[in-house]
């Protein structure tokens, strides 16, 4: 049987592009190989697909909250607070003791390290936060006060082991350990002249309160100081929550 000279032609341009069209493809799939085969050189990101759990607790020491600090860099001062007396530095660490991005005031010297949270006033609120001391025998205050700290919740943990409280007089509430994660809750309400404390969950009032100091009619500043009697310690601070933020 003889092949005509134009079909002839006609497998041979075929043959030719099917030839074309695999050698394309086999170079293709090789050059396909190397990309994936490649690794990310330093400074560039690997992406990994999420595990399919669920997450019932803090993720992986990162606690929600108004204040967590987990969008601010590590050595800087966290966004949203003030300095009111510069006895030291107030910067954001990346971890201690399971607990990421935090809140770490160290006092260096003979004046006090204070910084301080302002809001609207609220003549009802709650706030929550983690704090842990370096030295049982140094002295932190946490005011919540209404202007100045002679109207306020006035909480501190004390140079004698001890957690307290003033309103008139000083109130022992707890003793408390150095280098230890404490959880506090705080709930006040003006009207009455009442705040209420849970300390890891636990009430410390027994549900009847205790006094404010003074007679605030609002409470608007959240303040965590030193004092200018005692040197070089640390404090930390973690999720600081506010009641009255739409994610508290």
């Amino acid at each position: 049987m003889k092949i005509k000279k134009g079909k002839y032609i006609g497998i041979c341009i075929f043959l030719l592009i099917w030839l074309g069209n695999l050698m394309l493809f086999s170079s293709f799939k090789d050059e396909f190989s190397k990309v994936c085969s490649l690794k990310p050189s330093t400074g560039e990101i690997s992406i990994i697909t999420p595990e399919n759990k669920t997450y019932y607790n803090a993720m992986s020491g990162y606690y929600p909250a108004s204040y967590g600090f987990e969008n601010d860099r590590d050595g800087s001062f966290p966004t949203g607070w003030s300095v009111l007396d510069a006895g030291g530095t107030a910067n954001v660490i990346s971890e201690l003791d399971g607990h990421k991005k935090v809140l770490e005031i160290h006092d260096t010297s003979a004046l006090k390290m204070e910084i301080i949270n302002s809001f609207t006033d609220k003549i009802t609120g709650t706030i929550e936060f983690f704090i842990r001391c370096a030295n049982s025998t140094k002295r932190t205050k946490f005011f919540i006060y209404d202007g100045v700290d002679t109207d306020a919740v006035y909480l501190y943990f004390d140079n004698d082991g001890y957690i307290k409280y003033y309103d008139t007089v000083t109130h022992n509430i707890m003793q408390y350990n150095s280098n230890q994660w404490y959880h506090l809750k705080i709930e006040w309400d003006c009207s009455v002249g009442d705040w209420y404390l849970w300390i890891d969950g636990v009430s410390q009032d027994s549900g009847s309160g205790y006094d404010l100091r003074g007679n605030p009619t609002a409470l608007d500043t959240l303040y965590i100081g030193t004092t200018t009697a005692e040197q070089d310690f640390y404090s930390y601070v973690d999720a600081v929550g506010y009641s009255w933020d739409p994610n508290y």
